[in-house]
């Protein structure tokens, strides 16, 4: 009988020991899991593919006390919600409750008018203003045109939050070779935003046509949903600098961040992160392809 509780004893302890090697997990605030290792805890990014699919930025200027804006947030939208997009939203705001100050610096830096609602897709030219905004309901063509370009390089995102604090892994990839100066950008971006009272409620400027879809909601719009909403840039406004000598077939560089995200809600954060191409001296310059991710996850490669 000794040795049969000796035996059970040993079978326990080495039981127990195979437990302890498993990654541990805690709630955050929103009751989601988050390792309490590192992100990478969900998973590792992979070896650099051999493709990568071509995505599409529209980083949109708005504003909740510019009643224009819901039909610009509804055009976006029809980009991004469907399943198999590979459109990627952002909305920047001005002049309200959720203002950015990335509004200033980008179109400062792309020496934009500042036009609510407007937009920049992939930070492509516009041809016929010669300028990097387009009006939302023009956003169609240049969508279709950045969507059809070769995709040389790419993202994978890994990100996890730990109480008040995310830590977020970027890899940037290339499948060729590209010698102009390239930089990563991160924002951190909220869905479901909302709030009371002036900067919150959506102006609505559609309260009276009912040819739309914000007929006889109110001007303003009371408990109004703010998706995209940009909240944080972990970069500088015109990303940080890709190191050249990664940039050929295979090559790829790791970026880290940490970002203080009290009062996000981690279950509807998400990582949006992008390469940019500049010219010579310049700091501004044109998308080549955006990955995005929610928070407490892995986005390999694709």
């Amino acid at each position: 009988m000794k040795q049969f509780s000796l035996l059970l004893s040993l079978l326990f302890v080495v039981f127990t020991a195979c437990q302890k090697t498993e990654t541990e997990w805690t709630p955050t605030n929103s009751g989601s899991k988050a390792a309490i290792t590192t992100p990478g805890s969900k998973g590792n990014i992979g070896p650099v593919p051999n493709r990568f699919t071509q995505k599409v930025l529209i980083e949109s200027f708005t504003s909740a006390n510019e009643g224009l804006s819901p039909v610009a947030h509804e055009k976006l939208n029809q980009f991004v919600l469907p399943t198999n997009s590979n459109v990627i939203g952002v909305n920047i705001h001005t002049n309200d409750a959720m203002v950015s100050s990335m509004y200033s610096s980008i179109t400062d830096l792309y020496t934009l008018p500042h036009e609510v609602p407007g937009g920049m897709v992939n930070r492509s030219i516009e041809p016929v203003s010669g300028t990097y905004s387009y009006s939302p309901t023009d956003w169609d063509t240049p969508v279709a045109s950045e969507s059809q370009n070769f995709a040389g390089c790419g993202l994978a995102i890994r990100a996890g939050s730990l109480g008040n604090t995310a830590n977020i892994d970027v890899q940037v990839g290339f499948t060729s070779l590209i010698s102009t100066n390239l930089t990563v950008n991160v924002y951190l971006i909220e869905h479901d935003m909302s709030g009371t009272g002036i900067g919150f409620d959506q102006a609505n400027a559609f309260d009276l046509d009912n040819r739309t879809s914000f007929f006889s909601l109110g001007d303003p719009i009371v408990g109004y949903k703010h998706n995209h909403v940009l909240r944080d840039v972990l970069t500088a406004p015109w990303g940080d600098a890709i190191t050249s000598h990664v940039q050929t077939p295979g090559g790829s560089e790791a970026f880290n961040f940490t970002a203080n995200i009290t009062g996000y809600d981690p279950a509807k954060t998400h990582v949006v992160a992008f390469i940019t191409e500049h010219t010579a001296g310049s700091s501004i310059g044109k998308v080549l392809n955006v990955q995005t991710a929610p928070l407490n996850s892995l986005k390999n490669w694709d």
